[in-house]
C-alpha cells in the first residue's frame, strides 16, 4: 500500500517567496468577512507569517466552529496497491474526484491484499490465499479464452467477474480539506486494518503540510459500517420502481416559470401541447454534454436495483444520487456475462461463487466486515437508488451509450423504459449520447 501526496494548492503570488501550503489561503480567506483589507493584502499577511496564519486557522476552526475554511485547501493523492474493497469506502465520499485504474480496459496483474487480521490464523490465511490464487488463475484463463473470440475490452470486462474485492488497484484522488477530514475519520471508524492504515497515511501526508486545518480526524462509532450479509430474497428483475413524483412535470414547469418569467408559484394542470412545447424549447439548444435546468431537480424517482459488485463499482460513481446499499448477497447466484454462458467458464464461475460464500462466512465469523474481501465481482447486491430528473438525464446519457459496460447499460436502459412509461413527454429526449442528436 502506498498513499502519497502528489499535489496541493498554494498562493501563486506569494508561495514562491514564502512557505508553500494551502493554510495561507485558508487563513486569508477566513479573514475576508471581518477585515477591511483587500484580499491580496490578507494573502500576503498570511504568507509572510505562517505561524500566525496557523494560529488563526485553529482559532477559527476550534473556537468559532467555522470548519468550512478547510474547504479552501485542496489535496491530490496517489493511492497505490489498495484493495477494491477499500476503494468502495473511499469513493463513498461525494465531494471529491476519483480516477481509478479500470478493470474494463486494463488486464489485472497486480495481485491481491492479504488482510492483516489473518496473520495469526494460519488455516484461514491459507484458505484466503489459495482462493485468491484460483480467482486470478480463472481470470487469466477466461481472459485468454474470450480474447480469442472477442475484442480485448470485452475480454477484460467479462473475465473480471472472476476477481474478488481483495484485488489491488490504484486511484488518483483530489479533495478539499474538510472532505479529507471526514474521510480520515470514517476510514478510521471501520474495523478493518487496511482502511485504518490508509487513513493514517492520509493524515500523516496532509498534516505534515497543513497541520492547522486537518483536525477532526478521530474515529467515531456513528461512522462504523453496519452492513450485514443479507437474508432476503433476490429481485426477479434488475430494476424495480419504488416511488416517483406523479405530479412532477407540473412542478417543473411551474418552478421554471417562477424563476424565468417571475410568475407566481402555482401547481396547475398543463395540457399535452403545453408540455410538449415546454420540453422542446428546453432541449432545442442543449448538446449531449449539457445539463437540463435545475428545475428538473425538483422531481425524484426511487428504484431498487440488483447488480453485481462489478456493476456497483460504476454505479457508485454517480455520487450526487442517493445510493443506499445492502451487504453483498453471497447466497444468490452470481451475475454471469453472456460471453461465458454455455461455456466451461460458466460452471467454473458458479463453483468459484460457492468457494467465495464459504470463505466469506469464515471471514464474517472472525470480523463481520472482513467477509467482503472474499466477495467476487460477480456477486450481487441490492441498492436503493434515488435520482432526480436532471440526474436521470445525465445517468442515461452516459450509461445507455453504446460504449458503456453491458450490465450497467442494461440497468440504464431499464430505468429509461420505466421513466418514459410514467412521463413520456418529460423524458422524450432521454437517450444515450450516441442517439442524443437523433432524438433532437
Amino acid at each position: 500500500m502506498k498513499v502519497e501526496l502528489s499535489g496541493f494548492n498554494y498562493d501563486r503570488e506569494f508561495g514562491d517567496r514564502y512557505i508553500k501550503t494551502p493554510e495561507t489561503l485558508c487563513a486569508a480567506y477566513a479573514r475576508i468577512s471581518r477585515s477591511s483589507k483587500s484580499i491580496k493584502e490578507l494573502r500576503e499577511e498570511s504568507a509572510k507569517d505562517i505561524v500566525n496564519a496557523r494560529r488563526s486557522n485553529e482559532k477559527i476552526v476550534f473556537q468559532l466552529g467555522h470548519s468550512s475554511i478547510a474547504e479552501h485547501a485542496v489535496f491530490n493523492f496517489d493511492l497505490v496497491d489498495i484493495s477494491r474493497l477499500a476503494i468502495e469506502y473511499i469513493q463513498h465520499h461525494r465531494l471529491a474526484a476519483f480516477t481509478e485504474k479500470s478493470q474494463r480496459y486494463v488486464n489485472t496483474h497486480t495481485g491481491f491484499i492479504i488482510p492483516y487480521e489473518l496473520k495469526d490464523d494460519k488455516d484461514l490465511l491459507e484458505k484466503f490465499v489459495n482462493f485468491n490464487k484460483r480467482c486470478f488463475q480463472l481470470y487469466e484463463k477466461s481472459y485468454e479464452y474470450l480474447n480469442q473470440k472477442n475484442d480485448r475490452q470485452t475480454s477484460n470486462e467479462d473475465s473480471r467477474y472472476f476477481l474478488p474485492l481483495s484485488t489491488l488497484t490504484q486511484c488518483g484522488m483530489t479533495l478539499n480539506g474538510r472532505t479529507l477530514e471526514y474521510m480520515i475519520s470514517r476510514l478510521k471508524s471501520q474495523n478493518i486494518v487496511e482502511l485504518y492504515n490508509i487513513a493514517n497515511e492520509l493524515e500523516k501526508e496532509s498534516t505534515r503540510l497543513s497541520p492547522s486545518i486537518i483536525k477532526y480526524t478521530q474515529p467515531d462509532e456513528k461512522f462504523k459500517d453496519l452492513e450485514n450479509i443479507p437474508k432476503g430474497s433476490t429481485l426477479k428483475k434488475s430494476v424495480k420502481l419504488l416511488k416517483y413524483d406523479y405530479d412532477g412535470f407540473k412542478r417543473i414547469i411551474s418552478s421554471y416559470l417562477f424563476h424565468r418569467e417571475g410568475k407566481n408559484l402555482s401547481i396547475k394542470n398543463y395540457d399535452e401541447n403545453s408540455k410538449k412545447n415546454f420540453i422542446k424549447n428546453i432541449f432545442k439548444n442543449l448538446k449531449s454534454f449539457d445539463k437540463p435546468p435545475r428545475e428538473f431537480e425538483l422531481v425524484d424517482f426511487t428504484f431498487l436495483i440488483s447488480c453485481s459488485a462489478s456493476c456497483y463499482a460504476q454505479l457508485k460513481r454517480h455520487r450526487m444520487a442517493t445510493i443506499i446499499t445492502q451487504g453483498y448477497d453471497i447466497n444468490s447466484k452470481p451475475v454471469i456475462p453472456e460471453t461465458l454462458k454455455n461455456t466451461p467458464f460458466e460452471k467454473k464461475l458458479l463453483n468459484l461463487a460457492l468457494e467465495s460464500k464459504e470463505l466469506s462466512l469464515s471471514l464474517y465469523g472472525k470480523n463481520p466486515l472482513l467477509y467482503k474481501y472474499a466477495v467476487l465481482n460477480s456477486t450481487k447486491r441490492k441498492v436503493i437508488l434515488k435520482m432526480n430528473v436532471r440526474e436521470i438525464y445525465h445517468f442515461v446519457r452516459l450509461r445507455s451509450d453504446k460504449h458503456a459496460q453491458w450490465e450497467i447499460r442494461d440497468i440504464s436502459n431499464t430505468i429509461s423504459d420505466i421513466v418514459k412509461m410514467k412521463e413520456p413527454i418529460l423524458f422524450e429526449y432521454l437517450s444515450g449520447k450516441d442517439f442524443y442528436d437523433e432524438k433532437r
